[in-house]
């Protein structure tokens, strides 16, 4: 249905007074994944509720609340909030490029086009009022875009929206001409032909998967997003503005940036297939494709993302705190297709009834009874060259020992959707050569701590980036090292008897399979060893110090009887309060903004310089909230601080902390390396400011 502007400004005024004024910060903490989806749709439907009750009489549907024009009366709300919250990344004039975008894999998005890409619109048109108000309170998972329902106030989100508004150059909310489309989708969010449940959606009917697996072939969707969906297909891409581009990996769906805190849900897929993503090369299909073949397609899209367990505050799967090394009495076979290492890459912690366990009616799905578990990584943020965009965002993890051989497989897969041809791929398993004393250095141990790294630098032979895909992949020529570390300026050869045993990259996946002898190795049944797994991109030329790593995970043998010891978490050591005392201190304004005044006075100075180091060197890990939830923090166990309640300890203690690093056991790095004293200071004076002065 056509929906015209001037007809639904004499309707209702879009303001939005949500019932959650006032909550706190971690509004998604202690929330299972199914009670975070049920609080969001009660929040989404409330704030519909209330949107429309500004039309007396008139029943307004879900998504025809239109992006109307900006309310005068929101704006200097709206402004205060952007250049608080959102002017780090999205800039001073909303063009995408503040102090922290360069760091983001994903550009921020530069509002002056008017393009919206996750919408129920058409194609072209400009959001709804409700795309917007999803957005804000949602965020975008796999992008940096957090969500701020809870951290801000429905007035504030209401607020900062029509501010947003009045950023867009080339188009105009209050053009009376724009009209915008509502589609017929046949479902909702939480709705769908089958009556699927949230949160896993799983049972969808086999037929409609084959179907939509049809359909996929048919629509030559795997030309963008490669043959088995992980995003392989095209690597030229670019959007709108000139960025490269690269189509959805639909095996990891909690990174749809549309998924609205419900990544299983199938009608993620229809409404994108149905509108297409604005200023992206994809286009919608509802000419091409009828309302029910868009489900089944999303069915088959459905089918292929493992079922995880998903970390509410984060909005990615839990990480699994270890690797078991399954116990094997004979020989261990050498590749990676024998039974021996396939099976379910679902999370053992869910349900179930949740998991898929049928692994024979699809070529797509792996055949086995293995285990993989599923570790966070992020881009390295403590020693050398640091602040890169990271290329890799989890790993795929099984391991087996051999009784015969005496020697132990770690299985390592990671989605890199294209390799580089002029640096090799690296992947390394580092374990902690002392597995009782403090945990070591992150990258390459400390001077105090060394690490063993078994290490494969691998080149794809015959491999090109617009190669046809073939269906054995490509094998890598693999060069093997033994390395002992003390840090990442301290790491030589040392040990031996590292082998690579099988290297492949097909279809958008790395699989490389690392054999180690146990002799020499801290590794016994039973024992809770610490590894980490760090990984170079080829095609972004990364090296030294230059990668994606995960935090400390475990590595434990299995005894003969199929059994592990209870696992009990590392203790963070407690860092002392400190007495320093910060030279910027002053009595905060909370109202004053250093981006807008042009006469702000010397303590806001300090704040804008203290905001520019945080978002250039912490918000990775401490998040744009400041509450710990970065786009890395599923990385690290312990996870990064809440600095709402860290804060309380004194701004010296944040000083130390800073300066220091977090002690035993915490990945927090020392920036007395990277930053001086007074642009510490300057930090501890943002977050003063930011929280409030608590």
């Amino acid at each position: 249905m056509r929906v015209n502007l001037r007809i639904l400004k004499r309707l209702f005024l879009p303001v939005f007074l949500i019932f959650l004024f006032g909550l706190p910060a971690n509004l998604f903490a202690a929330r299972s994944h199914m009670e975070d989806i049920q609080m969001m749709g009660k929040f989404i439907d409330e704030a519909l509720a209330l949107a429309s009750k500004n039309a007396p009489g008139e029943e307004v549907e879900e998504g025809q609340h239109l992006g109307a024009p900006p309310v005068e009366e929101l704006l200097p709300l709206g402004k205060k909030t952007f250049f608080r919250r959102c002017v780090w990344c999205h800039g001073v004039k909303g063009a995408g490029d503040g102090p922290s975008a360069k760091l983001l894999v994903t550009n921020p998005r530069n509002f002056l086009s008017g393009m919206f890409k996750i919408r129920q619109s058409d194609s072209g048109e400009l959001p709804f009022e409700a795309d917007l108000v999803r957005t804000v309170t949602t965020g975008l998972p796999g992008s940096a875009m957090p969500a701020w329902g809870g951290v801000l106030s429905a007035k504030e989100i209401a607020a900062v929206i029509q501010f947003v508004k009045t950023l867009v150059v080339d188009r105009d909310f209050a053009d009376e001409d724009e009209e915008v489309f509502q589609q017929e989708l046949g479902g909702t969010n939480f709705k769908n032909p089958w009556g699927l449940k949230a949160p896993y959606y799983v049972g969808a009917p086999d037929d409609d998967i084959k179907k939509g697996h049809a359909l996929f072939i048919k629509n030559k969707c795997f030309e963008c997003h490669g043959g088995l969906g992980r995003g392989d297909g095209n690597p030229t891409m670019k959007d709108d503005w000139g960025f490269a581009i690269v189509a959805a990996n639909w095996q990891q769906c909690w990174n749809f940036r549309g998924s609205r805190r419900n990544p299983y849900t199938p009608f993620n897929i229809v409404r994108d297939v149905s509108t297409g993503l604005n200023g992206t090369p994809m286009p919608n299909f509802k000419d091409a494709l009828e309302v029910e073949q868009r489900w089944q397609l999303a069915a088959f899209v459905n089918s292929i993302c493992p079922r995880r367990e998903i970390d509410p505050m984060t909005q990615k799967p839990k990480t699994d705190p270890y690797v078991v090394a399954t116990y094997t009495k004979g020989k261990i076979s050498h590749d990676p297709d024998d039974p021996q290492w396939q099976g379910s890459y679902d999370d053992k912690r869910i349900p179930e009834a949740a998991r898929d366990k049928d692994y024979t009616n699809f070529p797509w799905k792996p055949k086995g009874t293995v285990h993989h578990a599923y570790i966070a990584a992020s881009g390295q943020l403590s020693a050398g060259k640091r602040n890169f965009p990271s290329q890799i965002d989890n790993f795929w993890v099984s391991a087996r020992w051999s009784e015969e051989e005496k020697a132990v497989y770690v299985f390592v897969e990671y989605h890199n959707r294209f390799l580089g041809n002029s640096s090799p791929e690296g992947v390394a398993i580092e374990i902690a050569a002392n597995p009782d004393g403090p945990r070591p250095g992150l990258v390459f141990g400390d001077a105090a701590n060394a690490v063993n790294v078994w290490k494969a630098s691998m080149k794809p032979v015959g491999y090109t980036e617009t190669a046809q895909p073939k269906e054995e992949g490509y094998k890598f020529d693999a060069k093997v090292e033994d390395l002992v570390g003390n840090g990442y300026q301290s790491v030589k050869p040392g040990g031996s008897g590292t082998e690579v045993v099988f290297a492949r990259f097909n279809r958008g996946k790395v699989s490389v399979l690392i054999k180690h002898p146990l002799d020499g190795t801290p590794l016994a049944v039973g024992k809770f060893v610490p590894m980490a797994i760090l990984q170079w991109s080829a095609r972004a030329k990364e090296s030294g110090e230059v990668m994606s790593l995960t935090g400390w995970n475990n590595l434990v043998l299995e005894g003969p009887d199929g059994k592990i010891p209870d696992y009990k978490p590392p203790v963070v050591a407690a860092v002392d309060a400190g007495d320093g005392k910060n030279p910027f201190s002053a009595g905060a304004s909370q109202d004053k903004m250093a981006f807008l005044d042009a006469d702000a006075d010397e303590f806001m100075k300090h704040v804008t310089n203290g905001g520019k180091a945080y978002f250039q060197n912490c918000h990775q890990c401490h998040g744009d909230q400041l509450n710990g939830l970065g786009m890395m923090s599923q990385s690290y166990t312990p996870a990064p601080s809440d600095i709402f309640v860290s804060h309380d300890k004194g701004e010296g203690a944040l000083f130390k902390v800073i300066s220091e690093g977090g002690g035993v056991n915490s990945e927090m790095p020392a920036f007395k390396d990277f930053l001086s004293k007074d642009q510490i200071w300057e930090v501890v004076t943002f977050l003063n400011w930011y929280t409030g002065g608590k």
